[in-house]
């Protein structure tokens, strides 16, 4: 087994500054669940919230229970899934999307995006709890979606009615979630579910030229036309090439030339060789068309390096793919606030110093489980 040399640093900056505070001041005691964003000072910004942002963090302190986190980790994943339940669901328990501080519902639901961070909320909710309980909410919702949001060929819609374009990147969460059932849960519909994803990934979301992941598509699951929809993310480059492999690792099906094909275009066309960054967006003929850089692409860059390591046996290019992504983190690390980030860097190679968004914290956990 290879440990990263950055390791211990990665752990140390996660458990005695990043869940302390997310744990404290990213908890909303008042209005119930978790904030959207912690400001500069670290303060919480009262503002409506996306209920997702709830979910995903009781994924993050299900994780960092895993790792051994010894904070407060099981009243964090109740006090989410009360919030949750109490006020962010419809009549047949898919999630809403936004709510105001009282608990009103601004944007109803169901999103696609979302349902799979509910789906990946409940799975962490069954490692701690009841897990027969919570596999039968989720199957549930599983059963809500397919009834309302499943499209009429293939996978599923942006939500219960037409929203033009379709995306790849839900179906990636959904395929994440259903990972996560196919651990924890017992029913076989979590593998075929994930199978379907996968075999849409394979089939209809790579580009047939230059076989890089394509993000938007007509409603026949062709790719859109629109030349504002011309967009290949880094980010999910290297996201994809890990599910890809944790879902073979999990269930024996073999996607390894895929998952590495799409990590070797992220890192041959997606990475910032003067800053070291994955930057955030290139067009379907892999040309930098949006040359900034948020934090999570560096997340998903080091996910990939373990993937590649654990396909290849690689350990020189896993080392060196690790140790820049970690790298490229202390910057964004590098906050007013122990604990906090910031979340964008400029073309210019600056950070751009803004309240923190929570919903980061879920992409930080993936990775440094990885690393760790």
């Amino acid at each position: 087994m290879t440990t990263f040399a950055f390791a211990p640093a990665a752990r140390q900056w996660l458990f005695e500054a990043a869940l302390p505070l997310w744990s404290s001041a990213g908890l909303d005691r008042d209005a119930g669940g978790f904030v959207e964003r912690l400001d500069v000072t670290g303060a919480p910004i009262r503002e409506i919230r996306r209920l997702r942002v709830t979910a995903r963090q009781v994924y993050v302190f299900g994780a960092a229970r895993r790792l051994g986190w010894t904070g407060p980790c099981e009243a964090a994943i109740a006090h989410g899934m009360v919030h949750l339940r109490r006020v962010g669901l419809d009549a047949d328990g898919l999630l809403h999307a936004r709510i105001d501080l009282d608990g009103r519902i601004v944007t109803p639901g169901p999103d696609l995006y979302d349902q799979a961070f509910w789906l990946l909320a409940l799975s962490e909710e069954a490692r701690v709890f009841d897990a027969a309980a919570s596999e039968r909410e989720a199957l549930a919702v599983l059963d809500a979606m397919n009834r309302r949001m499943r499209h009429p060929a293939r996978g599923y819609e942006e939500s219960d009615r037409r929203i033009l374009p379709l995306r790849s990147n839900p179906h990636m969460h959904l395929l994440e979630a259903a990972m996560s059932w196919v651990a924890v849960g017992r029913s076989d519909r979590w593998r075929a579910l994930g199978d379907a994803i996968v075999d849409l990934c394979l089939e209809r979301f790579r580009d047939p030229e230059s076989g890089a992941l394509l993000e938007y598509f007509d409603g026949d699951w062709m790719p859109t036309r629109d030349p504002e929809r011309d967009v290949v993310e880094p980010g999910h480059l290297f996201e994809w090439s890990w599910l890809l492999w944790r879902w073979g690792e999990t269930t024996g099906r073999d996607c390894r030339s895929v998952a590495l094909g799409f990590a070797d275009l992220a890192r041959r066309h997606g990475v910032d060789p003067d800053r070291g960054v994955a930057i955030d967006g290139l067009d379907t003929r892999l040309r930098p068309r949006a040359r900034g850089a948020r934090l999570w692409p560096q997340t998903e860059r080091m996910k990939a390096a373990v993937a590649h390591l654990a396909m290849t046996g690689d350990t020189a290019t896993a080392e060196r793919e690790a140790t820049a992504a970690w790298g490229a983190l202390r910057r964004y690390f590098d906050a007013a606030v122990p604990g906090s980030w910031v979340d964008r860097m400029g073309e210019d190679g600056e950070m751009i110093v803004e309240p923190a968004p929570a919903s980061s914290l879920y992409h930080i956990v993936c990775a440094l489980t990885e690393a760790m």
